[in-house]
């Protein structure tokens, strides 16, 4: 007797409605009582959220499967909850605080029995000799029967195009439109307007939980059986996807050709000989400049505002703004609340002398972003001091066959007066320069896994330290959501947020260089910096409409210019050339547009 199966959609809390569809599809509501006909029950994950009774529901499809009378598949939101019950951080929203609610109202029994089922979900389930497969997010053939981490993040999470929508949510991949497989996949995790058969796949999620209806497969017969909702718990931000017939879906794409680190660094150098020229060279009037002053960070602008958390400013903004140039991975780092740095160490008071004419008895000094000296002369020494003694340590002259270093950080304890100066940091993201050649073109990670090597606590009191990272793969929901989790765990813990930037300092997109970092704050901080108030229906808008053209175009130009003055520095070229670009990056200001 072949398998027969009754194979639920997205059940998402709603117990009524599943009681209901389980009683339509003749089976018993006790778990100890089998289905007349041996039929079982079969569930496609996202038993949880959203709903009003996901301890319920949960439970009770515990108790079938323990009677052997059902089997389940782990889906994202069962995921995501296991692990915010094990203590783990995730992503707020999408109904997770209501499941934690309601879990919080049972004992710890349940609590720890519904963590421990949830996590316990199989990834996929290959049924009925091979021509059945059950994954959540569904399954393309080459992953079938597979235990692999792959395979099960793709069944439980899928994947995403790495384009977004104009909400700046991540488009999810049509995978179904180039299966081939013999095996009938069933799917949920995308409400569909229409329950369609395409290529031997089905997704039966039908959105009861957003006020629609709850539906089963029935298995071998392909037959659907349906209840209607209840109340509609909650509103889609996506929507049900229309049928096939009316609206094509998007599938990922090769990731497009764009420049390499060498062209962009190329194209960022025309754009400053092109601003240099604007300005016709012109030097500010300052009779004896900073010698130790080579290079000048840009500034860095906030990313596109969208409606995910407070609605202005979350991970996925600036992720849609570099998927927008055509970019499939990016970095996120960790925002460091202090005063941009950058430093300027020689190996030996020689080298300071032969190389920045500077005669003094130094061997490097630190100024802010605007070139200024920031740290007081005593502290400036010790962390000069410091960096030297960690590149001796770690052998970095001779690695990199170098005597001076040029290295961009943030130095974390200066905002506060009364701050304990002992804690004061300096926490590394670039290697800028050595003697010959700049680094723009190298990663960001190379920029990250040097410098670690600098960092240990040394003498004087003084930590180095580099900023914490992770790469970003934006066609693969998990890593996006890790983002977002790890952002949203930075800001409730008191960090300002995140910086998120293209794998490469320079960078090329579709279009030309792309921004070399944007930032993304969290909400105590945007409150420092627009007011308590900033989140009034008034302000919030006026935030999310201004235009951060103009910053960005400040922020992109300051770049540029700072590359060029270092890679003149770098060349040997005259005190005045490298001076003259330092100059136009403090007063740079956009081009004016043609016929303006």
């Amino acid at each position: 007797m072949p398998a027969a199966f009754d194979i639920i959609g997205d059940v998402h809390g709603c117990d009524a409605e599943l009681v209901a569809l389980m009683e339509r599809l003749g089976h018993p509501i006790d778990p100890a009582r089998p289905h007349p006909e041996g039929r079982r029950l079969l569930f496609v994950g996202d038993l949880v959220d959203r709903g009003p009774a996901t301890p319920a529901v949960v439970l009770r499809v515990k108790r079938l499967v323990e009677a052997g009378r059902g089997l389940c598949v782990a889906g994202n939101h069962d995921i995501r909850l296991a692990a915010a019950l094990q203590g783990e951080p995730v992503e707020p929203g999408h109904g997770l605080e209501g499941s934690l609610g309601q879990i919080a109202a049972e004992s710890a029994a349940v609590r720890e029995e519904v963590a421990t089922f949830l996590a316990g979900l199989p990834g996929h389930l290959v049924l009925d000799d091979g021509r059945l497969v059950v994954a959540h997010a569904g399954l393309e053939e080459i992953h079938h029967g597979s235990d692999a981490r792959a395979a099960r993040e793709a069944a439980i999470h899928g994947a995403y195009t790495g384009d977004f929508d104009h909400r700046a949510m991540p488009v999810r991949d049509d995978w179904a439109s180039r299966y081939r497989g013999a095996a009938a996949v069933v799917q949920g995790h995308t409400p569909v307007a229409e329950v369609e058969w395409l290529n031997n796949t089905i997704c039966i999620d039908t959105g009861c939980v957003y006020g629609d209806r709850l539906t089963a497969l029935r298995w071998p017969e392909r037959e659907l059986v349906s209840v209607p909702a209840l109340e509609a718990w909650q509103r889609s931000a996506r929507g049900p996807l229309p049928p096939r017939r009316l609206s094509p879906r998007p599938v990922a794409r090769p990731a497009p050709p764009l420049p390499t680190a060498a062209d962009a660094l190329a194209t960022l150098r025309q754009s400053a000989a092109t601003e240099m020229a604007r300005r016709g060279g012109k030097v500010a009037e300052d009779p004896a400049p900073d010698p130790w002053v080579i290079h000048l960070p840009p500034t860095m602008s906030s990313c596109d505002p969208t409606q995910q958390g407070d609605g202005l400013e979350h991970p996925l903004g600036a992720f849609a703004h570099y998927a927008a140039a055509g970019l499939r991975q990016v970095i996120c780092e960790q925002k460091q609340t202090g005063l941009r740095g950058v430093a300027v160490v020689c190996r030996d008071v020689a080298t300071a002398a032969r190389r920045f004419g500077v005669g003094d008895g130094t061997a490097g000094a630190i100024h802010s972003r605007t070139g200024y000296r920031c740290l007081p002369a005593i502290e400036a020494a010790s962390f000069v001091r410091a960096i030297r003694t960690a590149a001796d340590a770690a052998g970095l002259w001779t690695s990199l066959d170098t005597d001076w270093l040029c290295l961009d950080g943030e130095l974390v304890g200066l905002a506060d007066a009364s701050t304990d100066r002992s804690t004061l940091r300096f926490v590394l993201f670039h290697l800028l320069a050595a003697e010959g050649r700049t680094f723009f073109d190298r990663e960001h990670v190379w920029h990250l896994d040097t410098l670690r090597r600098l960092c240990a606590p040394w003498a004087d009191g003084v930590l180095l330290g580099v900023t914490s990272h992770r790469v970003i793969d934006l066609t693969r929901p998990t890593e996006v959501a890790a983002a977002i989790a790890w952002w949203h765990a930075l800001t409730a813990n008191g960090a300002e947020g995140i910086v998120v930037k293209p794998l490469t300092l320079a960078s090329g997109g579709l279009d030309g260089p792309v921004q070399p970092a944007l930032k993304v704050r969290g909400a105590e901080w945007l409150r420092r910096v627009y007011g308590k108030d900033y989140r009034e229906p008034a302000s919030l808008g006026a935030l999310r409409d201004r235009s951060l053209a103009t910053k960005r175009a400040r922020a992109l130009g300051q770049f540029a210019i700072g590359i060029e003055a270092l890679e003149r520095f770098v060349a040997g070229a005259r005190r005045e050339d490298v001076a003259a670009c330092l100059a136009a990056h403090g007063a740079w200001v956009p081009a004016p547009e043609q016929g303006a």
